[in-house]
């Protein structure tokens, strides 16, 4: 078409935006952009929740073995640090950063000196046919590369606390490790939420039992309660540690009873009737994962 001598095009002619519609085209960007955003930020979110978690069950295993890992009667196996070294990890320092340094390295002040004794098969003089496996074979918490110390999926140093549910100082038994969740302040929901797991839960284990003298046919009899010693041999800070447990006279045996922690623990019954603390028999060895009752029978 000729407009004044001049040739246009249909495509010249058509006309631009307007105000109108540029505004419905940058307000749908703008949403489109919230959307994306927001999108994001709650995947990010989750990711971080979901590393956090993963710290957490990272250290609960260090401390107490794998979780969910069943003897053949059902109950729960006890392994880890403290298995081997027979309690839970003490707050080195008051850096919370750096208070459960004992289940990555051994030698915490770096004097080039263990800590704690290196794992080994280790027996007392008194007995030495029971041998209990203890000491530190760590690391148990493998921290990521380029990394001091574990931290929460979102960079803030773990909140340990100890048994009186406060913040752990040097030397205190760790029975709690918790994020503060988002916003790194206690209380709070959704991702502001706290997260912890307790170390402590179902450790302590129950003891108890009768024990036998067997006479000369393998008939059962009562011992002398004051001649008899019952020990429990465990694991503490790395080294072989006999307990002696509590007896009581029942009406065909004596009883014994005892609280520990839970461990690959071996437990033992002694008579000693003469004047030079001898032994005269000794029960077999029993083998202590879990809280349970044991007969142990005297023999020469």
């Amino acid at each position: 078409m000729k407009e004044g001598g001049r040739t246009v095009s249909r495509a010249s002619r058509r006309r631009g935006l307007t105000l109108v519609e540029l505004l419905v085209v940058l307000t749908i960007l703008a949403l489109m952009a919230t959307v994306a955003i927001t999108s994001t930020s709650l995947i990010m979110s989750q990711g971080r929740y979901e590393a956090t978690v993963r710290t957490l069950t990272n250290i609960e295993e260090a401390v107490r073995g794998p979780s969910g890992v069943r003897q053949p009667d059902g109950t729960l196996l006890v392994s880890g640090f403290v298995a081997d070294i027979g309690r839970l990890p003490i707050a080195f320092g008051d850096d919370p950063r750096l208070q459960l340094a004992e289940l990555w390295t051994n030698d915490k002040d770096g004097d080039g000196v263990p800590d704690l004794p290196p794992f080994a098969i280790r027996s007392l003089a008194s007995d030495p046919e029971v041998l209990v496996p203890c000491g530190w074979r760590g690391p148990y918490l493998r921290l990521p590369i380029g990394t001091a110390d574990p931290r929460d999926g979102w960079g803030n140093p773990l909140v340990l606390l100890n048994a009186d549910d406060a913040l752990a100082e040097a030397g205190d038994v760790i029975v709690r490790v918790g994020s503060l969740g988002a916003d790194n302040a206690f209380g709070g929901t959704g991702y502001d939420a706290d997260l912890d797991v307790h170390l402590a839960d179902s450790l302590e284990i129950i003891i108890s039992g009768r024990v036998y003298e067997l006479d000369e046919d393998g008939q059962r009899t009562k011992p002398d309660k004051d001649h008899v010693t019952v020990r429990l041999y465990r694991s503490l800070n790395g080294v072989v540690s006999p307990e002696e447990l509590t007896l009581d006279d029942a009406s065909q045996s004596v009883t014994f009873s005892g609280t520990t922690t839970a461990g690959p623990w071996y437990l033992r019954a002694y008579l000693d009737a003469g004047d030079d603390e001898t032994p005269e028999k000794k029960s077999r060895i029993v083998r202590v994962q879990r809280s349970d009752v044991f007969e142990l029978d005297l023999v020469p």
